[in-house]
């Protein structure tokens, strides 16, 4: 449902504001719902269910947010005309994004399944943590190029 309803407020808002700022805003909405997830899965809250359903909706708003930012900071970045082969491995990356999706859910049913949920939980915080640590290099500022003439 936020993919239907965000698509355009996405977009303005991605032409608007920095999209680096909103693309690290929105990954960092979706790690905080996920994580309100595991935390209620982990404490066996009584409200999981209350929980899981406004996890689902911040995710995936911010999810549409995103990938909005990001199509439109690629092509900031990347002139396709001029370099037809990295606009091809922008398109490839893009494929294999959207293939990730699915994969994540089923993996994550299947683990769900295969385990108990407090297990569960155990895994997906270790992989959300060692993600973090992977994405840490992310957040460092983009370097400024050295112009001529500067001391």
């Amino acid at each position: 449902m936020p993919n239907l309803l965000l698509q355009v407020p996405a977009g303005l808002v991605a032409d608007t504001v920095n999209r680096r700022t909103l693309m690290l805003v929105a990954q960092a909405a979706g790690l905080i719902a996920t994580a309100a997830v595991l935390l209620a899965t982990a404490t066996d809250l009584r409200a999981t269910a209350i929980v899981l359903v406004v996890a689902a909706v911040i995710e995936g708003s911010a999810f549409v947010f995103f990938i909005i930012a990001e199509v439109g900071a690629v092509r900031d970045v990347v002139d396709e005309h001029s370099n037809p082969a990295l606009g091809r491995i922008v398109s490839a990356a893009a494929v294999i994004t959207d293939g990730a999706v699915p994969i994540g859910a089923l993996a994550g049913g299947c683990l769900l399944a295969a385990t108990s949920p407090e297990s569960t939980a155990h895994i997906l915080l270790i992989a959300m943590l060692a993600a973090a640590l992977l994405c840490t290099r992310y957040l460092r500022p983009a370097p400024h190029p050295v112009t001529e003439g500067a001391s």
